[in-house]
């Protein structure tokens, strides 16, 4: 049923639901500032004023190149957020909004931010004469990043990857190893342009790096089968428990992947399985398999 009013008819709001109330009481912020915390891995954004909020209800929302950062904790005198997706280094797309408006003081915060990298560990902390995909957790670094500066080092400054660092997301890098093997565990570092950021986790074990050359230990990948949506790997020594399996196709990641023996193992693609042919030279291209402890 539709109902038309004439102009001089009236429609009735019931309740408080429909009434409006100005107010000049706004919360404020009197200063904002960074500082990274090595036990979460994230950068905190921090405020500082008045009427901040004492419940999460009251609390702003923060937005940082148009993504809100969740809040960690929130007080009168001050408000924590937890940087979780940036687009660069450096941003001045913020915004605080609160349930009763924009807080005085905004200009602080419209002042923006920069973030330094924090290079907290890389994934897996051994690999293959044949390369491996390794992947660097280094909050800090925006996901639209310029790549052409970013490269993941050893102690002497020399890289370790054998092509271009490419970023996943937010404080997330990968690149496939040289085909070297090192011998000696080693702890890497990572280089954007002439800065190097060095582990910055109380563990180093978690930032070292080792490759061998042992092909009678590691997992080798002699044939492929493809099948609509799914990628059959054929080898041997596949590892069958006590690790975690991923698998990739053409920088594709598999939905799922089943180790159905220590010579075979089944990788479902549920986009279906990226087009491929036996002319394409470059290695990240190929089909691999990742086994992590």
């Amino acid at each position: 049923m539709i109902v038309f009013l004439k102009t001089s008819e009236e429609a009735q709001c019931p309740g408080e639901t429909c009434k409006w109330k100005y107010t000049s009481v706004l919360p404020e912020v009197t200063e904002m500032t960074t500082e990274f915390d090595v036990d979460s891995g994230k950068w905190l954004v921090k405020m500082t004023g008045t009427d901040l909020g004492d419940t999460t209800e009251a609390a702003g929302d923060l937005m940082i190149d148009g993504y809100s950062q969740p809040l960690k904790s929130t007080a009168a005198d001050m408000a924590v957020y937890e940087v979780t997706n940036v687009k660069d280094l450096t941003s001045t797309d913020l915004n605080l909004f609160f349930p009763v408006g924009i807080p005085k003081g905004h200009d602080k915060v419209k002042a923006g931010v920069t973030f330094e990298p924090k290079f907290m560990m890389i994934s897996p902390n051994s690999g293959t004469f044949g390369s491996t995909l390794i992947t660097a957790t280094v909050p800090g670094i925006g996901s639209e990043t310029a790549t052409k500066d970013l490269d993941i080092i050893d102690q002497t400054g020399r890289t370790i990857c054998q092509d271009d660092v490419k970023i996943l997301g937010y404080g997330i890098i990968q690149c496939w190893s040289r085909l070297e093997e090192y011998k000696d565990a080693f702890e890497v570092r990572v280089k954007n342009g002439d800065n190097i950021y060095e582990c910055v986790t109380e563990n180093k074990e978690k930032c070292q790096y080792i490759q061998h050359n042992d092909e009678g230990t590691w997992p080798k990948i002699s044939s492929l089968s493809m099948s609509d949506n799914t990628l059959v790997y054929t080898g041997e020594a596949f590892y069958t428990a006590g690790y975690t399996v991923t698998a990739s196709y053409k920088n594709i990641l598999a939905t799922s992947v089943v180790i159905d023996s220590d010579t075979q193992a089944t990788a479902t693609f549920e986009g279906g399985i990226p087009i491929w042919t036996k002319t394409d030279q470059d290695r990240s291209e190929r089909a691999n398999l990742n086994f992590e402890l």
